[in-house]
């Protein structure tokens, strides 16, 4: 088990370093041990950390795949904050690709899962996320409703992470992450 954590530790290293090709190997090898040895936390990690990987050097469909095996494993696991962050992967991966329904319907589900778990950071981020979706299809006044939100949820919990980031292309916004 060791083993894996140092493997996907070195893969988030190469990650943050820009090697994504490397860094995916390390996340494989890291997956496969903690799928050998039954490790879901891990397993549960590495999927996460793949789908990021994938959605970073726009291999959407990709990204879509891992997030959804991630998925699975978070509910088994009932790693709630992992379905939510998960969630958002999920969410914005299917905004890249302009499946605009799939990216709505995950970015609510993030909502759900963190109205009911008291995540106030999670709510602030899914509602920002789902600014985005509206952004991105013209809809301006719900744009500006969910920004709302987002922006008073963040200030009451003195999260600063979000803002505006450009996804995508000029149209595409993140509020949340």
């Amino acid at each position: 088990m060791l083993n894996a954590i140092i493997i996907n530790s070195l893969g988030r290293l190469w990650t943050d370093l820009g090697d994504y090709g490397k860094a995916i190997d390390y996340h494989k090898q890291s997956l496969a041990i903690d799928e050998e040895l039954g490790q879901m936390q891990g397993v549960s990690a590495s999927l996460g950390n793949l789908g990021v990987i994938y959605y970073s050097i726009g291999e959407y469909e990709t990204a879509i795949q891992s997030h959804e095996q991630h998925l699975k494993v978070a509910r088994k696991i009932k790693d709630i904050p992992g379905q939510g962050n998960v969630l958002g992967g999920l969410g914005l991966a299917h905004l890249a690709l302009g499946h605009m329904r799939k990216a709505l319907h995950c970015h609510r589900q993030h909502l759900k899962l963190a109205k009911a778990s008291g995540d106030l950071q999670g709510q602030a981020i899914a509602t920002g996320s789902i600014a985005n979706v509206y952004l991105t299809q013209g809809d301006l006044d719900r744009t500006l409703d969910f920004c709302g939100e987002s922006l008073a949820l963040s200030r009451e919990i003195g999260y600063r992470q979000g803002g505006v980031k450009r996804v995508g292309h000029p149209r595409q916004y993140s509020f949340g992450s």
